[in-house]
């Protein structure tokens, strides 16, 4: 599949008001926590994207009733749901496939599956994440063909530290305790707020649920939790993937359902290089910069509290057209600045950085200098992953003449009705399967 994207006067004005989409990094979580219940539970703003619909898949396989009420309301009802052996494969085709690890080994005892699937940024060190797990009662052996064979043991400890700061390590700390009737402390657990919306989940099925600190975290679990009905948080990758938009083109975008949780880190960023932006009720409106230049950075990207990993490459485009040099520096993923080589192809004008010191042992690059402002220019490019597939997108808003962006089904995997809401911002934008 390919994006074609025409822009023969290397502008767009995308003024207009959009409804942003139910989180994907919170619902690849949380659409694994009906599987404790034996009670329905409803999940209001879902995201219909290619990442939840292979989920979908995968509970439908256990025997899960799967029902939509709306366009993006779920009924699911697990009732019925068994262990019946399937192929692993269907298991491991999206990022969110690690989270069925301790609710199928609560519920099971046993479960197998495999390195998953998602962006191809660096090493996501799935056997190190699988040996993280035994502390918390989930013991491994590693099978052919990168298969892996999860059983449960009595290993468990009522006090776990995380050995490093992990967002998917601390998702399937929180899941391997909810299942146990005693009560288990985490710590230096991941901050993000969509654990945070997976903990008001939880809290909602009956888990008792406390943070002692930010990065602190007791359970007490039940056996049987209760159904209910939850809204899943809305996607701040995709508000800020939007404002980019916004800001690049220079347009007033009003973003509807928008959850001002922990964005903080984006607020600065917006101040820092003067960009006139006001949040209200579940709105972020970024406005135009009538009179006033913005101002180039230096971004380190990391975990909350600061400027997160999946950003840096949305606001890239960005940074190529304001005037000065910026720096972007990588700390999580080990090869997420791969997308710079296509956007060269469009005329970006980068340098990287292999001197700054970083916990990466590679040769990869891991920071890059950005210099603006640089006209770019239609042309044929790849989308490698998801993230740095959409900033090619948000690049050819301002690139004159036509953008063909390759592999476009790496965007579809996190954005819901993308295409769509790019038309209606008046962007000439033509899919081509």
């Amino acid at each position: 599949m390919k994006f074609v994207i025409n822009n023969p006067q290397g502008h767009f004005d995308i003024s207009n008001v959009i409804y942003l989409q139910g989180s994907k990094n919170s619902m690849l979580q949380n659409l694994c926590l009906p599987l404790l219940s034996k009670e329905e539970c409803i999940i209001e703003n879902v995201p219909r994207i290619k990442d939840i619909e292979l989920n979908l898949t995968f509970l439908e396989e256990l025997g899960v009733q799967i029902k939509w009420i709306d366009p993006n309301t779920l009924s699911v009802n697990c009732q019925q749901i068994s262990n019946r052996i399937f192929p692993p494969h269907l298991s491991i085709k999206t990022t969110g496939s690690k989270f069925f690890i301790p609710v199928m080994v609560s519920l099971f005892g046993e479960y197998k599956t495999g390195p998953c699937g998602g962006c191809n940024i660096g090493d996501r060190q799935f056997d190190k994440h699988a040996k993280a797990l035994e502390p918390l009662g989930i013991l491994h052996k590693k099978l052919e063909g990168d298969i892996y064979h999860f059983f449960q043991a009595n290993s468990l400890q009522n006090k776990y530290e995380l050995p490093f700061i992990s967002f998917g390590l601390t998702v399937n700390a929180i899941l391997s305790s909810v299942y146990r009737e005693e009560e288990i402390t985490i710590s230096n657990a991941c901050q993000e707020p969509e654990i945070d919306n997976t903990l008001d989940f939880l809290k909602a099925m009956g888990v008792e649920i406390e943070k002692i600190a930010e990065s602190t975290i007791k359970i007490k679990g039940k056996k049987e939790l209760k159904g209910c009905r939850f809204r899943n948080m809305s996607d701040r990758n995709a508000a800020v993937t939007y404002a980019v938009m916004a800001m690049i083109t220079n347009s007033n975008l009003i973003i509807r359902n928008y959850d001002d949780i922990k964005m903080g880190a984006f607020y600065s960023f917006l101040n820092r290089i003067n960009a006139k932006y006001q949040v209200g009720n579940q709105e972020l409106s970024i406005l135009k910069n009538f009179n006033k230049s913005l101002k180039p950075i230096d971004i380190k990207a990391f975990l909350y509290p600061v400027f997160h990993t999946d950003w840096q490459p949305l606001v890239a485009p960005l940074l190529s057209q304001i005037e000065g040099e910026s720096y972007i520096e990588e700390n999580y993923f080990a090869d997420r600045l791969k997308y710079w080589l296509e956007l060269d192809k469009m005329g970006a004008s980068f340098k990287f950085d292999y001197n700054v010191k970083t916990k990466f042992k590679d040769d990869n690059p891991h920071a890059v200098r950005v210099k603006g402002k640089i006209s770019l220019v239609g042309a044929d490019v790849y989308a490698r992953d998801l993230r740095g597939g959409v900033a090619l997108v948000t690049a050819s808003l301002v690139a004159k003449g036509k953008t063909v962006i390759h592999n476009a089904e790496q965007i579809l995997r996190g954005y819901d009705n993308l295409v769509d809401t790019l038309k209606q911002l008046s962007v000439n934008i033509e899919v081509i399967e």
